[in-house]
C-alpha cells in the first residue's frame, strides 16, 4: 500500500498538534507527580461536619504553575520533540513537501 500524501497544511496541523500533544502530557504528567497542598472545606451536617470539597489555594495553583513553567522550558521541549519518532517524521514530510512543492524563486 503506497503511503498518503499529505497536504501543506495536514502537516502544519500535525506538527502544532503534536506540538501541543506533548506540551499539554507534560503538563498533566507533572501535575499528577506532584504533591499539591489541599485545602479541605467542611460543612455542618447534623450534629457533625462533613466534607463538601477539596481544591488547591490560589496560592498554590500559582506557585506550581510557575514552577512547571521554568521546568518546561523550550529547550527542554524541543529536545522531546527531536526524540519524538513521529514527529520526526512528520517534520522531514514538511521538509519534502516544501521543498518539491514551492515554487523557485529566481
Amino acid at each position: 500500500m503506497a503511503k498518503k500524501e499529505f497536504t501543506l497544511d495536514e502537516l502544519e496541523s500535525f506538527v502544532g498538534d503534536a506540538t501541543h500533544d506533548l506540551i499539554a502530557h507534560e503538563f498533566d504528567t507533572r501535575c499528577k507527580n506532584k504533591q499539591f497542598k489541599i485545602i479541605h472545606q467542611y460543612e455542618d451536617y447534623g450534629d457533625t461536619s462533613m466534607e463538601v470539597a477539596q481544591y488547591i489555594g490560589d496560592d498554590e495553583e500559582v506557585k506550581s504553575r510557575e514552577d512547571i513553567e521554568k521546568e518546561l522550558d523550550v529547550d527542554t521541549v524541543i529536545d522531546m520533540l527531536k526524540a519524538d519518532n513521529y514527529f520526526r517524521e512528520t517534520i522531514q514530510d514538511l521538509i519534502d513537501k516544501v521543498v518539491w512543492e514551492r515554487p523557485l524563486n529566481i
